[in-house]
């Protein structure tokens, strides 16, 4: 597990860009996939997490998936009958999983993508 906990301050959403990046590029993910999990965090954070003085980042590598965690966040506005791009729709066209979790009495958003298996994981040489 990763953990990464920044100010809740837009600053350093490219930080966590950063991370996500990185581990994308040991993982061999094609750019495509790293560019919507860095586009999902990113919003996650912009758009849910910077209300909050600060805001963690969770990621978890497993042989067949990814899951981010991010939070305390405000989640979502659950109305989907808003023809607005609502931060839950752009999520949700960017991973195959979203979806709000409760953890120590806070909401966090949890984001899952499937990873197609390939020789580079964390801890392989």
């Amino acid at each position: 597990m990763i953990s990464l906990t920044l100010p809740g301050d837009r600053r350093y959403l490219s930080t966590a860009r950063f991370v996500v990046g990185a581990l994308s590029t040991r993982l061999e993910l094609s750019y495509e996939q790293m560019d919507d999990l860095q586009l999902a965090v990113e919003t996650a954070l912009r758009d849910l997490g910077l209300s909050q003085p600060t805001v963690t980042l969770e990621i978890g590598v497993e042989p067949d998936r990814i899951e981010l965690l991010v939070g305390p966040v405000v989640p979502p506005d659950a109305d989907d009958a808003s023809p607005d791009l609502t931060p839950r729709r752009l999520l949700g066209s960017l991973v195959e999983t979203v979806e709000i979790v409760e953890r120590d009495g806070a909401p966090w958003i949890r984001l899952e993508e499937p990873i197609a298996s390939g020789p580079a994981r964390l801890g392989a040489t």
